[in-house]
């Protein structure tokens, strides 16, 4: 998985890293919302950084 390289390959490379996080910086300066579901998952789920009003499934 994508995620799990950069991860092994951030921990082995600080250079690498840092310049990782200014990359992202410059592309989602915005964004400080992380959504992650990891194992099953049975049911709904709703990922959201800001939700206004109600939300019914």
């Amino acid at each position: 998985m994508l995620a799990e390289r950069l991860d092994l390959t951030r921990s082995a490379d600080v250079a690498f890293a840092d310049e990782l996080m200014a990359e992202w910086e410059k592309a989602a300066p915005e964004s400080r919302v992380v959504n992650q579901i990891s194992g099953p998952v049975t049911g709904k789920v709703l990922q959201a950084g800001e939700v206004h009003g109600n939300i019914t499934f």
